[in-house]
Formats: structure tokens, sequence, C-alpha cells
């Protein structure tokens, strides 16, 4: 707030009020002090204290002389302040003006001693002695001059301090019983004499500390001078860093253009020639090409951006080692459709299969590094995948897996920072996409955070042997082993199932739509969580079968919708299949869906087979529930 000479201010709003205490300022002092009972503003009970503060150059505001800056605070935080320099508690401090008219009381439990508005004129009727008296007290008030007085007050006898504050013309007292003053004075004492020992002991050390480091100071110059060498390459090596994220962004600006101008331009040439079968068929296959790269780029990033940030976590959970296996060489052959190059893989040496780990960034490793042979070897070449199994102890085994091929090769220089994030070697013109420079970071980061080792061996023009050695225990119990297939999963027919789709976005509900219906399957959309809700509370038991849910919606979110549609009170509120279908995909997000109540969780850009599979489970889940009723 600011005070203008007039006795008007303005306050935090811009709005011009009065001020009924101005007359009290002593407008020649440096700063002043109030306190306001603020119940005439409707905040009853909220004392508050304002400080003033005087401008120390003229300033004039829209032609108003400006003379205080005042700051507005609770009474209490005076309190908290002069609770600090009361002397004990039994001690009464009081602020006044000159006149002795009461600003401000801190006091204690105990009963008030100067229960008047003008403390000078209650002290006037005292009974004073030790040779002090009410006219000394008054004399050195006149004078700006502190001191102490013995007086009765409420027939105890007291000892009252007082000083002036240099700044205005404020006056602190403080009114302590004589009988407590002996009792602080002893534990005074007491403090004194520990604190001399204190010192004196200090003192004794800190000669010792100085003997000590004239002895090594020679040792310390030593340090310094290490210690700046490691700043200057911690400094190159950030310099490093920051050139390495400049290049990154800039191919990552041509990667991202690259496949996106391949999906416009396909889908430029798809709407011109409509009714060309072959053109459009080509088309397609270049746009999901596209996509399939597009998508990758944007998940390397979302990786490392969750393992720099600590979010990324170690499963320990039971798998069957060979259905990844599988499941890893499937995708690879899938790469290697309409090329020329052997792609041969061993894993005869595996004799438990059924182990306890991370099943999910173990197939991200194996992938990224045999993505990267299908990606830099050429037709004609060869890629090898082999798998061994050592024994550490009855119950855990060493796994080494060994990717080799016969493609490009490395340089020695590149493959000393293959796994620093955002490096990438020139590669010829036969690669199609560069990539994000991540892949290889993230392998390492993985590999590291399940307990193993990466090694690599490369020559230019040789081709590259990567060796990574993750440990794992058995697991006893058998896991059935899942036969990974390159057939594509046929679309099923739903004719009688009923399904809701919660989505709010209109492109993914074209696609949900795109899916759902050829199955025969009923659909009804909705566009966000409190629509779904509604829809299903207000339809009778059983009209829907199955719910998609998206999770990011507005109004009310997936989850929200999920845990209100469980815990309604409809009789097939527990039994309706709910499947999360969303972008959110990480292994968090999947298990935030379990626990707001859904069965499953179908991540975005939507995979057909994926989509299909699930939608057969719960399908024929579905219909045998109706029949065992």
């Amino acid at each position: 707030m600011i005070f203008f000479a007039d006795g008007q201010y303005l306050d935090s709003q811009g709005t011009l009020n009065n001020y009924s205490g101005f007359s009290s300022l002593n407008q020649n002092a440096a700063h002043n002090f109030s306190v306001a009972d603020l119940s005439a503003l409707g905040q009853a009970g909220q004392e508050k204290a304002i400080f003033f503060s005087k401008f120390t150059s003229e300033l004039a505001i829209e032609g108003k002389k400006a003379l205080f800056l005042a700051s507005l605070f609770p009474s209490k935080t005076i309190d908290a302040f002069f609770t600090t320099i009361r002397y004990n508690e039994n001690s009464h401090i009081y602020l006044v003006n000159s006149d002795g008219s009461k600003v401000y009381h801190q006091a204690n439990n105990a009963q008030d001693p100067l229960v008047a508005f003008n403390i000078f004129t209650a002290l006037q009727s005292k009974d004073y002695f030790y040779g002090t008296s009410y006219s000394e007290l008054i004399d050195n008030v006149g004078q700006r001059k502190s001191g102490t007085v013995h007086l009765k007050l409420d027939n105890e006898d007291y000892m009252l301090s007082y000083a002036p504050l240099t700044t205005n013309g404020f006056y602190i007292l403080m009114a302590v019983p004589s009988k407590t003053v002996a009792v602080s004075t002893a534990a005074f004492t007491r403090r004194v004499l520990v604190s001399f020992t204190i010192i004196f002991l200090f003192i004794a050390c800190l000669v010792i500390g100085m003997i000590l480091i004239i002895n090594h100071s020679n040792h310390v110059k030593e340090l310094q001078a290490e210690r700046a060498k490691a700043l200057e390459e911690k400094a190159a090596a950030e310099k490093a860093a920051n050139q390495a994220k400049s290049v990154f962004l800039s191919n990552m600006s041509h990667d991202v253009r690259t496949p996106l101008n391949g999906i416009i331009g396909m889908l430029n040439i798809a709407s011109e020639h409509p009714d060309d079968p072959v053109v459009v068929k080509d088309s397609l296959k270049s746009i999901k090409e596209c996509s399939d790269h597009l998508l990758s780029l944007i998940n390397d990033v979302l990786d490392m951006s969750r393992i720099e940030s600590g979010k990324v976590e170690v499963r320990k959970e039971p798998f069957n080692l060979l259905s990844v296996l599988d499941g890893c060489t499937s995708i690879i052959r899938g790469q290697l459709l309409d090329r020329k190059v052997d792609f041969h893989f061993d894993f005869s040496k595996v004799t438990h299969s059924n182990v306890i780990g991370d099943a999910p960034h173990l197939q991200r490793i194996i992938i990224n590094i045999l993505g990267n042979s299908v990606k830099f070897t050429e037709d004609g070449q060869n890629i090898d995948f082999t798998v061994e199994e050592v024994a550490l102890s009855p119950a855990k085994a060493l796994y080494r897996f060994s990717m080799k091929d016969t493609g490009i090769g490395m340089s020695e220089d590149f493959q000393k920072v293959i796994f620093n994030s955002f490096t990438q070697e020139n590669r010829p013109a036969s690669a199609k996409y560069k990539g994000t420079g991540l892949g290889m970071a993230i392998t390492k980061q993985y590999v590291d955070l399940m307990g193993g080792t990466i090694s690599l061996k490369s020559k230019l023009n040789e081709g590259s042997l990567f060796v990574v050695e993750i440990p794992m225990e058995y697991e006893e119990k058998e896991i059935a082993y899942e036969r990974h297939q390159e057939t594509v999963v046929p679309r099923p027919v739903l004719k009688g199932l009923n399904i809701l789709l919660v989505e709010d976005n209109e492109i993914n509900q074209k696609i949900a739509e795109s899916l759902i219906l050829p199955t025969e399957a009923g659909l009804v959309m909705k566009k966000n969580g409190k629509e779904g809700l509604d829809e299903f509370i207000s339809k009778p038991e059983h009209t829907y079968d199955m719910i998609l849910m998206d999770i990011m919606m507005p109004i009310m979110d997936g989850y929200e919708a999920a845990k209100a549609i469980r815990s309604s009170q409809k009789n097939d509120a527990t039994s309706i299949i709910i499947i999360a279908m969303t972008a959110d995909a990480f292994s968090e997000d999947i298990l935030q869906a379990k626990n707001a109540g859904m069965n499953d969780h179908i991540a975005k850009p939507i995979d057909k087979n994926d989509f299909y599979r699930k939608l057969t489970k719960f399908a024929k889940q579905i219909e045998a529930n109706k029949h065992a009723k």
C-alpha cells in the first residue's frame, strides 16, 4: 500500500481509501508502525499490523505526494518476533508512542500488570525503589535515552527496562518480575561458564587445525589443481553433449519430416488415383512403413526421457524366455520380408526357459540391436542370433545373447560413443532412415537396469557383434510357451455383441468404428467419461457387453468413469468388460487402468492384430458366462 500526505492510501487493488489513524503517524520518522482492527472489513478477529517505511526521495503519483510505503501482516507475526527477544517467559513487552500511548502489547499467560491505554500515565502512580523514579524515566524518554527502573506492579517487584527505536518515535518497554531475574541470571551464568569451556576447546582445536592446514597446504593445492582439471573436463563434456543435442535436434527435424513427407505424399498419390487398386495398395503400404518409423522415433524420445527422469522400473515377473525370443524373431522376420538377408537363430543351449525378469525390456534390447542389423546389412549378407545359458547357481543363470551381422560395421571412434545419447555415425545413402541416435543409449540403460553387461566388436565393411549378458533367476512353476506366428489375426464375427465406445477424438472414433462395424457387433459412441457413465447407468442391465474407454477426455476421464461404473448399483457393474484404449502406453499406465477396474489395455496407435485378438478373447469369455447362467 502507498500512503499519501493527505491521509489517503492506495491499496494493492488500485483503490483509493482514507486512513483514520494517519494523524498519529510521525511523518518525520523513517519508519512507523500501527495496529489495525479489520472487523469493519468483514475480517473479525483478524487484527493486523501495518509497517510504514518512508520514501527516501520525494515521489508524486497522479499529483499526490506519496509519503509511506506500507506492508500489512498479521499481529501473530509481531508476537512471534517479540517472543524471540523476551527476557523470560514471565516478561511483558510494550511498544508505545513517545507520549506513552500503547501501540502493541506482547503478553504471556500471566495477567497484564499495566492495563492502560497510556503506559506512562499508568506508571506515574507506582512506587519506585533502589534509587529509581518516575521523573528519571520521563526525563530519559524526553532525551531519547534508555534505562531501567525498579517499581511495584500489582504488589510485586518488577524491573522495567525501556529503550527508544532509532527510526521513529516509538519506545519499547519490557517488564520482568524481579524474582525471576535472579533465576534467569543464575542460568545465564551457567551458560556463560559452559560457553567459555566450549570456546576454549574450540580455540585449542583451531590451533591444531591451523597446524594441520599448514602441513597439508601443498596437498590442498594439488587437490585444487585436480578439481580444476576435472571441471575443465566436465565443461568440455557438457559442451560436447550440447553439440550432440543440437545435432540430434537437427536430425530429428529431418527424420520426423521424412516419414511425414512420405505419409502426406502417398496420401496425395492415393487420392489422385482412387480407382487404381495397385496404386492405392502400394501407397497404403508406404504409409504404414512411414507411420511405423515415425512411431519408433517418438518411442525412442519418450523412453529416453523416462530413463533420465528415473521413472523406469525393472520388473521381477515370471515369463517364458523362449516365448519372448520367438516373438523377437517373428518381428525381425517381418522386417526382412522382400529382403534377401539370411537370418539364422539358435536357442538350443537354453535349458531353463521359465525365468524371472523383465520381459518387455529384454525384448526391447534384442529388437533394438537386431533392428540395427536389419537396417545396416545389405541383401546377400547374414544376421545370426544365438542365446546361451551359463549356470551361476542351482537357482540362477547368466543368459548370453549374441547378435552378429556382416553389415557395414562401425569405425573405432564411433564404437567409443555408440552408447551415448544423440550420437550417430554417418550412414551410406542406402540407409533409409537415420533414426534418433537414442536406440543404443536406451539399450545400454536397460541392460544396466537389469544388472547386465553389453559389449561390442565391429569393423568397417565387415560387420558387428553385440553380446548382452543378463543374470536371471529360474522360475519353478511351468509357464506356457506361446509360439508367435506371422499370420494375420482374422477379423472376428461378433454378431450379438454390443459395445459402448467412449472416445472424444473424432478421428479415433472413425478408426475404432472401421475396426468394429465389420465384426457385426453393435456400437454406440459417447464423447467423454460422463456421457459414457450416464449411458451405462441409464440403460437396462446387460445392454452392453463391453466398454472401450479412452483415458484423456474432458469433463470426466476414463479412470474416473471406470471407477464410477464399477461402484454403481447395477447388477452388471462388476461383470461388464472395460478395456482402456489410450495413447498412455507405459507400464504404469497399464497398472493404473487395472487399478481403476479395467480388464485390459489397448495402446494407441491401435495394432489391428492386437485389437482383434483381445476382442476375440473377451467375446469368448462373455459367451461362456452367458451359457453358465
